[in-house]
């Protein structure tokens, strides 16, 4: 699966977008989910980042948004970032500016090289500060939601400064100082995710065909 990430990872998010129905979005998140997590999870989310974050479709960026969360949930605070310090000195000759994003598509297949550890958490970083700006409610909270996971790694500050500034860093502040006071809440309920249809196995009996979507409906739930 690995080799062809990249490629299902455009195409199903692409199918987020331009789902009409909300089964059909549904079932697309249900294989989208599925994927990310049989996949190698770097690459997963290198490629979700690429395809979903700058996408200008509000529905790809919070279908994003929940994938990179659910990732990061599974790999941790500590695991995504703890090799971002020691690997700092080879970031010049890496990718350093984010605001190119349609350049990541070769560091995708690349991903199980040397500096994987430290472009994986430089892209994290970068991509928690947009979710934290999306104009989506929902969007916004799977942002908190990463930064929470991230927050317990005892890197998280000085990976934070180091590659977020502005409106950026302010945000991350921000979405800070709301955790601490009111908490990270529930998930507002806009539209459906994968994790909800998988929560609810009689309305997804009910939805989905079974020729084409039964096959999908296994593994565990993630709680949302």
């Amino acid at each position: 699966m690995d080799p062809h990430i990249e490629v299902c990872v455009r195409v199903l998010l692409g199918k987020t977008g331009e789902a009409s129905a909300a089964f059909l979005r549904g079932e697309v998140a249900i294989a989208l989910d599925d994927l990310t997590r049989s996949a190698n999870p770097t690459r997963a989310l290198l490629a979700l980042l690429q395809h979903g974050l700058g996408h200008k479709n509000p529905a790809v960026r919070r279908q994003c948004a929940i994938q990179v969360c659910h990732i990061t949930e599974r790999l941790g605070g500590v695991r995504i970032l703890q090799s971002a310090n020691s690997a700092s000195r080879s970031t010049s000759s890496g990718l350093s500016s984010w605001s190119s994003m349609h350049t990541m598509g070769s560091s995708v297949t690349s991903a199980a090289g040397p500096n994987s550890s430290q472009v994986l958490a430089e892209r994290v970083i970068h991509a928690l500060g947009q979710f934290l700006l999306d104009g989506n409610q929902e969007t916004r909270y799977y942002g908190r939601r990463i930064l929470s996971i991230l927050q317990q790694s005892p890197d998280f500050e000085r990976v934070l400064t180091r590659y977020l500034s502005g409106q950026a860093l302010r945000s991350v502040r921000e979405a800070t100082e709301y955790l601490h006071t009111k908490g990270l809440g529930e998930p507002p309920m806009v539209t459906a995710s994968a994790s909800s249809i998988r929560s609810t196995d009689s309305l997804a009996d009910a939805t989905l065909p079974r020729g084409c979507s039964a096959g999908l409906l296994g593994g565990p739930n993630v709680g949302i």
